[in-house]
């Protein structure tokens, strides 16, 4: 059984070890040592000891209602702690009565609230939505590509109230492959600070279908430029150094962990 308060836990651990400059290969061990309860000793280890997982039964995982209504503060954390449930009970675990298991790859998780289940694919966690309203055009062709444009003229006010502005912009154009890899071709936003150009990059992945997404592709752009030369002025490898980038950190909280570096440019390609 995962402890009732775990939803809490876990987001202050991840929020914890982002602070310490965690990788995301570490962060993810941290949480499925806290949903283990197996001692874990790494970055972060005093917030993971304590939290004890058991059977519910054969094949089975007791997650408590509770923890729904944690995953509700915390769904990018919860998400990946009901995958961890589920591998660990074999593939199905029960979440206050309703099926939760790992199909094909995929998990089910919790979508609007407790009441509401949704197949996310194992590896992608989808941004959370900030309430502008954007524009999304798609086109594709016979041989299975797809351009994609999204678009948002909305702004937040002081009071936090979203509202239209023509001078806000927020902009993403990709291109998808029928090699599964989703392509940046640019993006940006004038409203810094409420995570946009995470909702933009999720919602182009959602709109072509996170299971025909393998792979996402960019050329680091000056931003991002700037992050990863500082980053690796600092002795760390090419690859530790992309994580440091706006692009980087959006990346792994979209659930990819895995990036190369492509060809002799500033082309990155991550992968789940």
């Amino acid at each position: 059984m995962l402890n009732a308060g775990y939803g809490a836990a876990a987001a202050s651990l991840d929020a914890y070890l982002v602070q310490q400059g965690a990788t995301p290969e570490q962060r993810s061990e941290a949480q499925k040592s806290q949903a283990r309860g197996d001692g874990y000793e790494g970055p972060g280890h005093d917030f993971v000891a304590g939290w004890v997982y058991a059977s519910g039964g054969v094949g089975a995982a007791v997650v408590l209602p509770e923890l729904a209504m944690g995953c509700a503060l915390a769904p990018v954390i919860c998400n990946e702690a009901a995958i961890i449930a589920a591998e660990m009970a074999g593939g199905d675990a029960a979440l206050g009565g309703t099926a939760f298991g790992v199909f094909g790859g995929g998990a089910l998780a919790l979508k609007n609230g407790a009441n509401e289940l949704a197949v996310v694919p194992k590896g992608f966690i989808p941004a959370e939505k900030t309430g502008l309203t954007f524009d999304i055009k798609s086109s594709s062709s016979a041989s299975g590509y797809i351009n994609l444009e999204l678009s948002a003229r909305q702004k937040f006010d002081k009071t936090g109230a979203i509202v239209d502005n023509k001078y806000a912009q927020s902009d993403l154009m990709a291109r998808y492959s029928p090699s599964g890899d989703l392509y940046i071709d640019w993006y940006g936003t004038t409203v810094t600070g409420r995570g946009i150009g995470s909702e933009m990059i999720s919602r182009a992945i959602e709109t072509v279908g996170p299971t025909n997404v393998k792979t996402v592709s960019a050329q680091l752009g000056d931003t991002n430029l700037d992050a990863f030369r500082a980053a690796k002025a600092s002795g760390i490898s090419s690859e530790q150094a992309v994580w440091s980038t706006p692009l980087g950190k959006t990346m792994s909280s979209l659930g990819f962990k895995s990036v190369e570096m492509a060809g002799m440019g500033n082309g990155v390609v991550f992968s789940p």
